[in-house]
C-alpha cells in the first residue's frame, strides 16, 4: 500500500471515531468494564442535590488530605508464593469513572425512590451482602463493585459468595477491606491478625473464579482512616471517639471511591431525617439491630466527618440523605 493510501485509511478511521463519539458519547467508546478511564469532569445533574451545594465548594480542598487508597499488588509481596494470585496494578490504577454511586444498606433507603437515579451512574458500589432484587425502586439494580469485610464468607454471604448460580458477586469487582488483618512483612503477607482465616478463602475464590476480580485493600489504608477520624474528633466538640471503635465499611467505601471517581454520590450513609429514625436497620432486614450495632462503630463521628468533607450542606443531607464529593487528588 502506498503512503498516500495509508494516510487516507488513517483519516477515514479518525473521522469514524469522531462520528461515533459524537453520536453515542465518550463512555460507550470505552467498551470494556475493566478499562474505564473516564476523565470528564462536569458534574452529573441528579435531583437529590440542590443549588445550595455550590455554597460549600471550598470544602473540596479537604479531599487533598483524605487517606490514600491502594490495594495489594504483586510488587509489594514479591517474595510470597501467593503473589501469583494478585494483580500487577492496584484497583485505582485500573479503574476510573466520572460519576459513582455509593449505596448504603440503611433501612432509610426504603423511604426514597432513588433506584433509577442510582442506576444512571457510571459505577455503583454496594456493601457486604446487600441485595437488589425486589428493592430496585429504592436502591437500583446494578452493582459494579462490592466492598466486603473479612467476615465474608466465613460468617456472611456463604452461599452467595461461592454459588455461581446466584446473581450476587457475579459480574462484580470484589474489594476486601480490613483494619489490620493483613500486614506485609519482608515482602510477604502476614496473616497473624486474620481472625476469620479469610485469606485462604479469597485465594480459593480467585483460583476457582478466573473470570472475576478480587482486590485486597493495602495495609496502610485502614490505620490512616482511623487516625483521620480520631484527628477530626479532637477538633470537633460534637464528635466522640472510643479506642474500642473501628471504622465502618461505609466510611471505607466512601474514601475508596473518591480515589476512583471524579464525582461521588453517597446515599443514606450520613442519614436524612428519615434515616435517623431507624439508623441501625438494614433495608433488606426488618430486625431491629440497635442493640447489636449501636456501639460497634462510631457512626455519629463518621457522619460528621463525611458531611464535613462533602460539598453538601447539612440542611440538604437532612432532607435527602445524599452527600456529594469531588474526587480526591491522586496520592
Amino acid at each position: 500500500m502506498t503512503l498516500e493510501g495509508m494516510f487516507c485509511l488513517v483519516t477515514v478511521f479518525a473521522l469514524l471515531v469522531l462520528v461515533y463519539v459524537n453520536t453515542y458519547g465518550l463512555s460507550s467508546f470505552y467498551s470494556s468494564k475493566y478499562t474505564s478511564t473516564l476523565r470528564a469532569t462536569p458534574r452529573p445533574s441528579f435531583s437529590t442535590i440542590t443549588k445550595r451545594t455550590t455554597a460549600r465548594k471550598n470544602s473540596t480542598s479537604l479531599l487533598k488530605k483524605t487517606p490514600c487508597f491502594s490495594t495489594i499488588t504483586k510488587r509489594e509481596i514479591a517474595r510470597d508464593p501467593l503473589k501469583k494470585y494478585f494483580l500487577d496494578q492496584s484497583l485505582e490504577q485500573l479503574y476510573h469513572f466520572n460519576s459513582c454511586a455509593v449505596v448504603s444498606s440503611s433501612h432509610a433507603l426504603k423511604q426514597h425512590q432513588y433506584g433509577a437515579e442510582i442506576d444512571k451512574h457510571d459505577c455503583v458500589l454496594r456493601f457486604g451482602c446487600a441485595p437488589t432484587k425486589t428493592f430496585e425502586r429504592h436502591v437500583g439494580s446494578r452493582t459494579d463493585i462490592r466492598l466486603i469485610n473479612t467476615r465474608v464468607p466465613h460468617i456472611f454471604c456463604k452461599q452467595e459468595f461461592w454459588n455461581d448460580s446466584i446473581q450476587m458477586f457475579n459480574q462484580e469487582v470484589v474489594v476486601v477491606r480490613h483494619n489490620n488483618a493483613y500486614r506485609i512483612i519482608g515482602e510477604k503477607v502476614n496473616t497473624a491478625h486474620d481472625r476469620y482465616d479469610s485469606l485462604p478463602k479469597y485465594i480459593d475464590y480467585i483460583n476457582t473464579h478466573s473470570d472475576r476480580q478480587l482486590f485486597i485493600q493495602g495495609q496502610a489504608f485502614g490505620p490512616m482512616v482511623i487516625r483521620d477520624l480520631q484527628e477530626f474528633c479532637r477538633k470537633h466538640t460534637k464528635c466522640t471517639w472510643s479506642n474500642n471503635n473501628g471504622a465502618s465499611t461505609g466510611v471505607f467505601g466512601v474514601l475508596m471511591m473518591v480515589h476512583l471517581c471524579n464525582w461521588v454520590y453517597v446515599y443514606e450513609i450520613a442519614p436524612s431525617d428519615k434515616g435517623l429514625l431507624e439508623k441501625y436497620r438494614y433495608y433488606y432486614n426488618e430486625t431491629d439491630l440497635l442493640g447489636l450495632k449501636a456501639h460497634a462503630h462510631p457512626y455519629t463521628a463518621e457522619h460528621l466527618y463525611l458531611t464535613d468533607l462533602s460539598l453538601t450542606s447539612r440542611e440538604d443531607v437532612r432532607k435527602t440523605g445524599v452527600l456529594l464529593f469531588r474526587g480526591a487528588e491522586q496520592c
